[in-house]
C-alpha cells in the first residue's frame, strides 16, 4: 500500500464529507453504502464518511461493551475535543483518510485490562491524533502523536509483556485470514465511488482507486477490484496532471458502433436502467422485483454487440497508438546516432577551442554538462538507462554548483539556474512516465492473456503507481529545455567554434523527436488502459455470472434485497454506463483535436443513461456536420492551396540518393505557415527535383507516412497530438510536354499526378485531418519503376487544405 495523500491538494475538498458522500450515493444509486451491526463480541460500521463520535453514541445506545470495534470509512472524523476511552475494547480502523479535529485523542486505559489496542490503517492524518496509554495512576500516561503519513499505511499500539508498544505495520499485517463480507462491501463501494469520481474529481478519484488496488491486492477474491482500480488508476495517471493543451491521443472512432449499434444498446441499457431502480428502491421482494432481478441476469444480444464493437475500436487505437510510438521511438534513436557522433567531434574538437577562446570558465562547464546531460537523456529515452540517469543527475549537479558558485557573475548565474532546472524537469519527466509506462504495459500483458491475471497481482503492485505530480502530457518540458540548452550554447556557436552550430541543430532535431516519443509512450498507456479496462469488465462479468444467478435463485418474496446482488447489478450499471461514456469519450477527444478546445458536452458517469445518450448525440454532431461546425471560429477556416516545404539538407538528400528513404520534421514555426493557425490538410503531393525514371517508365511511386505525432496552434497556444501514422502513395509521371501539368521542375520537365496523396472523404469527414507539423518519411519505389535518384537536388512538399489566419 502507497500512500498519495498529497493527491488531495489537487482536490477539492469538501467541507462536509458526509454531505458530500450522500449527495453522491443519492444521485449514484449507490446500494447500502452504509451499515452499523453491534453484538457483544463485534460491532462493525461501515460507510464513506464516519464519525468516531457518532460511533461511540451508536455503541452507547446499544448498551454494550464488544469487545472490538471495526469501522471501515474511506474518511473518519474525530471531532475537536472529542476522546475515545478504552478500558478492554480493541479499536480497528480502516481509512484512507483521518481527519483528526484540535485535541482529539484514543486514551488506552490499562489500569484493569490488557485487551485494549488500537490498530489503525490509513493512507493519511489530517490534523494530529494524539493516543494515550495509562497503565496505572501513579504513572505518566505514555502518549502518541500521529499525524500526515506518520500512520501509513499502519500502526499497532498495544499493551505487551506488561509494556507499551507501537509496531508499524505493513498492509499484509491488515490482511484478515478470511475475508470478512464488510471489508469486500467496504472495498466495492470505495471502488463504485471512485468510479462515480472519475470524471466529476479525478485527483480524489484516484486516491480512492489506489487505497482499493492496494488492499485488493492482498486476496486472491479480489482479483477483479485489483485490475478494474489499476486501469482506472492508471488511465487518471495519465491525464491527472496533464496540461490542458499537452500532448493528447486522437482516437480511431467505429461508425458501426456509433451509428448502427448505439441505438439498440441505449434500448437495452435504459431497461436496465430502470429494472436497477425499480430493486434500489425496494426494501422487501416481491414476486414482481424476483422476476426482474431474473431478467437482469440475462445480457441482449444487442448490448454484446456494441460492447464487441468497443472493445474493436479500443483494440484498434492501442495498435495505432503502439505504431505510433514504435515510429517515434526509431526516428529517435536514428537521430540520437547522428547527435552523439556530432558530440564526440563537438567534445574533441570544439570544446578544448572552446576554453582556449572563452576567459569565463564557468560558461564552458555549462556546455559541457549540456553535451552530457543530452547524451544521457537520449539513452533513457532509447531504453539503454544503464547509468544514463545518473550521468544525467551528474550534469544536473554541474549546472547547480555553477549557478551557486560566488565566483559566477549573475548573467552566468542566471543561465546556469535556468538550464539546470529545466535538466531536473526533464529527467523528472521521463523517469515519472516511464514508471507509468512500466505499469500499463504488464497490465496490457495481463489483458492480453487473461489466464495470467492472478500471477501477476503481485508484480504488478510491486512496480510505481503514481507520477508523482509530473505533466506526462510532455507539454512543457523538452520545449524548456530546448529554450535552455540553445541558450548555453549561443555563445560557442557566435564564436565559430568547431562543430558547435552543427551540435545544436542536431540536438534541437532530437528534441522534437523526444517530445514525440514522450507524447506517443502517453498515448499507448491511455490507449492500453482504456483496452485493458473493457477486457477485464468484460471477463468478470462473465466470471461473476454464475454467483449472480445462485444470489438470484435464493430471493423470496417478502425479504430485503440482498447486499452481494446488488453490489454486483450495481457494478453491471456502471459498466453499461461506462461503454457509453468510454464512447462518449473517445468523441471528446476527437473533438478536442477538431475544435482545439475541450467540449462543452461533457455529461458524468454518474449521471444517467439518457443524458449519456444525449450528450453523445450532440457531441457526434457537431463533430460530423462540418458546414454548421465551422462557423463557431471567428474568423472560420479557410481553404488554402499551392502551400510548400523544401527540403534541401544535404545529409537527408544524401539519405534519399543511397537509400530511396529520407525522413525530416516540418517544424511548427516555418516561415511558410508563420500566420496561420488551425492548419489541417487534405492534400500533400511529394515533387522530387532531379528525380530520373529509367527505361520505359516515366513514372515516380512515393509512399508518403507520418510518425503519427503532429503539432498545431491556435489562440497563442501550441498543441500536440498523438494519433494512427498517417500513410498515403502519391504516384506521378515525369514529361517534357503535355497539357495541365501539376508541376513544373527546375529542368523544364513537368509532374503529372498519376495518383494523388488526398486523403478520403470517409477518413477526412470522420476521424482525423492531419497537420502538416510532423517528422515525415518518404519512401521511393524503385523496384517496380526504376528511378535514378543520384542527382535529387531538393524535395517540395505541396500541401493543400485550411487554416485560420491567426
Amino acid at each position: 500500500m502507497k500512500t498519495h495523500n498529497h493527491l488531495m491538494s489537487q482536490s477539492a475538498i469538501p467541507a462536509d464529507w458526509a454531505s458530500f458522500y450522500s449527495q453522491l450515493q443519492s444521485k449514484g444509486k449507490v446500494p447500502d453504502a452504509t451499515h452499523d451491526a453491534i453484538s457483544a463480541s463485534l460491532a462493525v460500521f461501515r460507510g464513506m464518511a464516519l464519525n468516531l463520535a457518532d460511533v461511540e453514541s451508536k455503541i452507547r445506545s446499544a448498551g454494550l461493551t464488544p469487545l472490538r470495534v471495526v469501522i471501515y470509512a474511506d474518511v473518519l472524523a474525530i471531532p475537536k475535543s472529542f476522546n475515545w476511552f478504552a478500558e478492554s475494547t480493541g479499536l480497528t480502523i480502516y481509512a484512507r483518510r483521518v481527519e483528526a479535529g484540535p485535541d482529539a485523542s484514543i486514551l488506552l486505559d490499562y489500569q484493569q485490562s490488557d485487551t485494549a489496542n488500537l490498530l489503525l490503517f490509513t493512507g493519511d492524518i489530517q490534523g494530529t491524533l494524539s493516543v494515550s496509554a495509562l497503565k496505572s495512576l501513579k504513572d505518566e500516561p505514555k502518549i502518541y502523536h500521529f499525524s500526515g503519513a506518520e500512520a501509513s499505511p499502519g500502526v499497532l499500539v498495544s499493551l505487551v509483556d506488561g509494556g507499551v508498544i507501537v509496531d508499524r505495520l505493513k498492509p499484509l499485517q491488515g490482511r484478515d485470514l478470511q475475508l470478512s463480507a464488510d471489508k469486500h462491501a467496504y472495498l466495492n463501494n470505495v471502488f463504485i465511488f471512485g468510479s462515480l469520481l472519475y470524471d466529476q474529481d479525478p485527483a480524489l478519484a484516484l486516491s480512492l482507486l489506489l487505497w482499493v488496488k492496494g488492499w485488493s491486492a492482498l486476496y486472491s477474491e479480489l482479483e477483479e477490484l485489483f485490475y478494474r482500480s489499476t486501469t482506472l488508476a492508471n488511465l487518471l495517471n495519465a491525464q491527472i496532471n496533464a496540461r490542458e493543451n499537452g500532448a493528447a491521443f486522437v482516437p480511431y472512432l467505429s461508425k458501426t458502433m456509433y451509428v448502427e449499434l448505439a441505438q439498440a444498446y441505449v434500448q437495452e441499457a435504459t431497461k436496465y436502467e430502470s429494472d436497477y431502480m425499480q430493486l434500489f428502491v425496494c426494501r422487501q421482494l416481491t414476486a414482481q422485483n424476483i422476476a426482474t432481478a431474473k431478467s437482469m441476469l440475462e445480457q441482449a444480444d444487442s448490448e454484446k454487440a456494441y460492447v464487441e464493437a468497443l472493445l474493436q475500436q479500443a483494440a484498434t487505437n492501442y495498435h495505432n497508438a503502439v505504431s505510433s510510438c514504435d515510429k517515434a521511438q526509431l526516428n529517435f534513436s536514428k537521430q540520437q546516432i547522428i547527435t552523439d557522433r556530432i558530440a564526440a567531434q563537438f567534445q574533441q574538437i570544439g570544446i578544448p577551442d572552446y576554453q582556449r577562446e572563452q576567459i569565463i570558465k564557468a560558461i564552458v562547464g555549462l556546455v559541457t554538462a549540456v553535451v552530457t546531460f543530452a547524451g544521457a537523456i537520449g539513452s533513457m529515452v532509447s531504453g539503454n538507462a544503464a547509468g544514463a540517469p545518473a550521468a544525467a543527475e551528474s550534469a544536473i549537479g554541474g549546472a547547480t554548483a555553477i549557478a551557486k558558485a560566488a565566483e559566477t557573475t549573475a548573467g552566468v548565474a542566471k543561465t546556469a539556474g535556468g538550464v539546470s532546472d529545466s535538466m531536473a524537469q526533464l529527467k523528472k519527466l521521463l523517469e515519472a512516465l516511464k514508471k507509468v509506462y512500466d505499469l500499463a504495459k504488464s497490465v496490457m500483458d495481463v489483458a492480453s492473456d487473461i489466464s495470467a491475471a492472478k500471477g501477476q497481482v503481485e508484480v504488478i503492485q510491486s512496480l510505481a503507481d503514481y507520477a508523482d505530480g509530473v505533466d506526462l502530457s510532455a507539454a512543457d518540458g523538452w520545449a524548456v529545455y530546448k529554450i535552455q540548452a540553445d541558450n548555453v550554447m549561443k555563445d560557442p556557436v557566435d564564436l565559430n567554434i568547431g562543430f558547435a552550430a552543427e551540435y545544436r541543430e542536431a540536438m534541437d532535431i532530437l528534441v522534437v523527436y523526444g517530445q514525440a516519443v514522450s507524447a506517443s509512450q502517453l498515448s499507448v498507456i491511455r490507449a492500453g488502459q482504456e483496452f485493458a479496462a473493457i477486457t477485464f469488465r468484460l471477463h468478470y462479468a462473465a466470471q461473476k455470472k454464475e454467483s449472480l444467478h445462485r444470489l438470484v435463485s435464493t430471493l423470496k418474496e417478502g425479504d430485503a434485497p440482498v447486499l452481494a446482488m446488488m453490489q454486483q447489478f450495481y457494478f453491471r450499471y456502471i459498466d453499461t454506463k461506462s461503454a457509453l461514456f468510454a464512447a462518449l469519450k473517445a468523441y471528446q477527444a476527437s473533438y478536442f483535436y477538431w475544435a482545439l478546445a475541450p467540449s462543452a458536452v461533457n455529461p458524468g458517469i454518474v449521471d444517467p443513461v439518457q443524458d449519456l445518450n444525449a450528450g453523445l448525440k450532440q457531441l457526434t454532431a457537431i463533430t460530423m456536420d462540418t458546414s454548421s461546425a465551422l462557423s463557431r471560429f471567428d474568423p472560420p477556416p479557410q481553404t488554402f492551396e499551392h502551400m510548400t516545404f523544401e527540403v534541401n539538407d544535404p545529409k537527408i538528400l544524401h539519405d534519399l540518393q543511397t537509400t530511396g528513404k529520407a525522413s525530416w520534421v516540418l517544424p511548427l514555426d516555418d516561415a511558410a505557415f508563420a500566420d496561420l493557425d488551425r492548419t489541417r490538410l487534405r492534400k500533400l503531393r511529394v515533387w522530387l527535383e532531379g528525380a530520373q525514371p529509367q527505361g520505359s517508365h516515366d513514372q515516380v511511386s512515393i509512399t508518403v507516412t507520418t510518425s503519427g505525432n503532429y503539432l498545431d496552434r491556435f489562440g497563442g497556444k501550441d498543441f500536440q497530438f498523438s494519433s494512427k501514422p498517417l500513410t498515403r502513395a502519391f504516384h506521378y509521371e515525369v514529361k517534357n510536354h503535355g497539357l495541365n501539368p501539376q508541376w513544373a521542375f527546375e529542368d523544364g520537365s513537368l509532374g503529372f499526378v498519376k495518383m494523388d496523396g488526398a486523403l478520403d472523404d470517409e477518413y477526412r469527414y470522420y476521424y482525423f485531418e492531419p497537420t502538416p507539423f510532423a517528422e515525415w518519411s518518404i519512401v521511393v519505389d524503385t523496384t517496380h519503376n526504376k528511378v535514378d535518384l543520384s542527382k535529387v537536388s531538393k524535395i517540395t512538399m505541396y500541401f493543400e487544405g485550411s487554416a485560420i489566419a491567426a
